[in-house]
């Protein structure tokens, strides 16, 4: 590798201008809770004005956090995988796959990540990484040996010099990049870690900048001793460490960045949504937990003329007498109202924390808000719900086939054409809906349980479930009348 003037760190830390480190740690503050919420406890919980600093002090030391961020988007991964991606491949012109492509399929899928990763894991990990950050980022990598020297082409191949994996980057990491149009033109990604390459030899602090662009995959590096307090400062000097030019090409022969970004549209990054109320309803719930333990002990409050000046002692084993004949003693504490419309705000911001993803779904069908609460309007839900879980399927096998069609490009050294890859599956929740819709309903026929109305009904939201968008309004009228009529005949005289 030939060797350049060093670099200084302000050359390759530029951030692009849609970055914002400060939101991205807080969602991930939020979605992995413990300690990183923890740590980021004066942002959930700021100083009031008027408050004093060792009562805030007090206030931060008692304040917990009720995890629903991570709830809520494990929920839609879990939907969405219920059946898991599946790689499928295919010759030129839809031609049954050879014997080479089907095999490297397979292994792609057992070990996505050259170790020990499945395809489907690698996919899920990608979709969660997406709905808390909306970007997920994947390099399609060659091993060290790559870049040695060998007589042939069989020989490179035994020594497992061609066989490209997906690396996935923290999408903090990922700190400036250029798109043109879906595709990534470069990208630079930063990571701050701390490296021991024996047992026996202390750590060092490893800052390291990952440059792919169209021709090159670069990687400079800032070694220092662990012991280094000094932060990293601009005019450091980085090392170039690594250089391969990968030579990758696009279908059309054009250069090719083989980085692959799952982008979510707006309405359904997750994440950035559910920010707010996460945040909102944190500091009620707190707010109200603090209102709690402040209010709970009530105040002694004593009238008593001939009392003496001391204050009284109080506990186990003594008593209180009042000399005064208009004297009085009693306990005074909040009335409860502020308490019970605390309570009340706490349940409100819990309630439209998980009306999020109710919304997103109804942006996704806008029909489905516009029934009354029936059984035509819960199939108009439940569809609702199908298209935007069907929307993140699109997504996620969208980022995937273009990273399986890159990583068999380089394996096989040729260029696969989109159409020659597919990813199946990513359908679990449309089969879990049907099956148990029509198990349920067997198990009624079978209890002779279907009153002729049941029967109707049942037959009027399969059909809607169904048909869904290949029939119109007056389709489903014709159906209902139809079953009506059918389902009349069906009365016990």
């Amino acid at each position: 590798m030939t060797q350049e003037p060093a670099l200084k760190v302000r050359d390759l830390n530029y951030r692009h201008p849609s970055y914002d480190d400060a939101a991205l740690q807080q969602i991930d503050a939020l979605y992995r809770g413990g300690r990183h919420w923890r740590d980021m406890v004066a942002t959930w919980l700021p100083q009031a004005p008027a408050e004093g600093t060792q009562l805030w002090k007090e206030r931060k030391a008692r304040a917990t956090y009720t995890n629903y961020v991570a709830t809520i988007l494990d929920l839609i991964v879990s939907q969405l995988f219920g059946a898991a991606p599946m790689l499928d491949v295919s010759g030129d012109n839809g031609a049954d796959a050879d014997a080479g492509l089907q095999e490297e399929a397979e292994r792609l899928s057992l070990a996505a990540d050259g170790e020990a990763t499945p395809l489907a894991t690698l996919a899920r990990e990608g979709m969660t990484e997406a709905l808390r950050f909306q970007r997920s980022w994947a390099l399609v990598e060659l091993p060290a040996t790559s870049q040695a020297e060998f007589a042939s082409r069989a020989d490179q191949q035994a020594a497992g010099a061609t066989r490209a994996y997906i690396r996935t980057f923290p999408t903090r990491s990922v700190i400036n990049w250029r798109m043109r149009g879906n595709r990534v033109v470069w990208m630079v990604a930063r990571e701050d870690l701390q490296e021991q390459a024996e047992p026996l030899k202390p750590p060092e602090q490893v800052t390291r900048f990952t440059v792919v662009d169209e021709a090159y995959i670069r990687v400079f590096e800032r070694r220092r001793a662990i012991d280094n307090r000094e932060p990293l400062s601009d005019d450091d000097e980085v090392q170039e460490v690594s250089r391969v030019e990968h030579g990758r090409k696009s279908p059309d022969g054009r250069p090719l960045c083989p980085v692959v970004v799952l982008e979510l549209p707006a309405g359904l990054y997750a994440g950035g949504k559910l920010h707010d109320p996460a945040v909102g309803l944190t500091r009620s719930e707190n707010d109200l937990d603090w209102a709690l333990y402040r209010g709970a002990n009530e105040l002694l409050v004593i009238r008593d003329a001939h009392m003496e000046p001391d204050v009284p002692v109080l506990g186990h084993g003594y008593y209180l007498r009042i000399t005064d004949p208009n004297g009085e003693a009693y306990y005074t504490g909040p009335s409860g109202a502020s308490m019970a419309l605390l309570a009340e705000r706490v349940r409100e911001r819990r309630s439209e924390l998980y009306r999020i993803v109710q919304q997103m779904a109804l942006a996704a069908d806008p029909s489905a808000g516009s029934l009354s609460a029936s059984a035509a309007s819960k199939a108009q839900d439940w569809t609702a719900s199908d298209r935007m879980l069907s929307s993140y399927a699109d997504e996620i096998r969208g980022w995937l086939q273009e990273l399986c069609r890159q990583v068999l490009s380089v394996r096989l050294a040729g260029v696969l054409a989109p159409d020659q890859v597919r990813i199946g599956g990513l359908d679990g929740w449309q089969r879990e809906t049907t099956e148990s819709f029509l198990a349920q309903a067997a198990a009624a026929i079978e209890a002779k349980a279907m009153s002729p109305t049941f029967t109707a009904l049942l037959a009027m939201e399969q059909a809607r479930r169904v048909l869904a968008d290949a029939a119109r309004p007056a389709d489903f009228d014709v159906i209902d009348r139809a079953v009506d009529e059918a389902a009349a005949g069906l009365a016990l005289p």
